[in-house]
């Protein structure tokens, strides 16, 4: 197992899935940065904690499922859901899904950009009716460490400056897989790059779009699906259908 899977793992089951942020000290710099929208948290200790343990208490079984994972040399990303009930048992549950993008100093996180569904969030604990999981992973952490390919990391730049990043029709973004929500559809000037990294023909990239918003505001996250880079890059097929969900039959 990579060093970068590995502190993934003492992430999700360690800390995240056991409520322990004593895990914190060994797994994060002192200085640890987690950019989640546009929502800067900084220090480990200071702000960071504090803030998962308000979270933990709010969702007291609150736990996260890794759908996916990819890594590169210091680099590692996770598409997940974190699922749980809010105000105890009595409450109303809810399951919303992420990304999230780290970067490690060889040893431990130094930073991370985030960005999670908050919108299927309310929507949930205001029906009271929870969304599905999607599929998990079955060995993510079995994931090996690969080097970057510039060659995909090109191909997805150029794609971001694309229609279909900013409002098209063939990408599926946040909980529009599971065909319940209203497509998200704005106008955009351009979009920000918040991180961009490759494993092998993998990329993730969270980023988010310039322009007005509408009411309904939700981050984009984006995933590439690594067979559609390939199929890109032998000029096999001009269709574009990168997309973050899975489909589900």
């Amino acid at each position: 197992m990579g060093h970068e899977v590995a502190l993934s793992r003492r992430f999700a089951v360690d800390f995240f899935n056991r409520h322990d942020t004593s895990v914190c000290a060994e797994i994060m710099v002192d200085d640890y940065r987690l950019l989640i929208g546009r929502h800067l948290i900084r220090g480990r200790n200071e702000q960071y904690v504090p803030a998962m343990q308000k979270q933990f208490h709010q969702f007291g079984d609150l736990g996260i499922t890794v759908h996916s994972l990819i890594a590169a040399p210091r680099r590692v990303a996770l598409h997940f859901s974190e699922h749980g009930t809010s105000g105890g048992p009595e409450g109303n549950g809810a399951a919303w899904s992420g990304i999230a993008v780290y970067a490690t100093d060889g040893d431990r996180f130094v930073r991370c950009s985030a960005q999670e569904d908050y919108y299927a969030r309310r929507r949930q604990l205001k029906t009271g009716r929870a969304d599905a999981l999607p599929v998990a992973a079955v060995e993510p952490w079995d994931t090996p460490v690969v080097a970057a390919d510039m060659a995909a990391e090109a191909i997805v730049r150029e794609w971001l400056a694309t229609a279909d990043a900013t409002g098209g029709t063939t990408v599926r973004f946040d909980d529009e897989y599971l065909d319940i929500a209203e497509p998200l559809r704005f106008e955009a000037d351009g979009v920000e790059v918040l991180e961009l990294f490759s494993s092998g023909s993998a990329t993730r990239v969270p980023r988010r779009p310039l322009g007005p918003l509408p009411r309904r505001t939700r981050w984009r996250r984006i995933v590439v699906d690594e067979s559609r880079v390939a199929e890109r890059r032998n000029r096999a097929s001009r269709e574009r259908q990168y997309r973050f969900w899975p489909r589900h039959s």
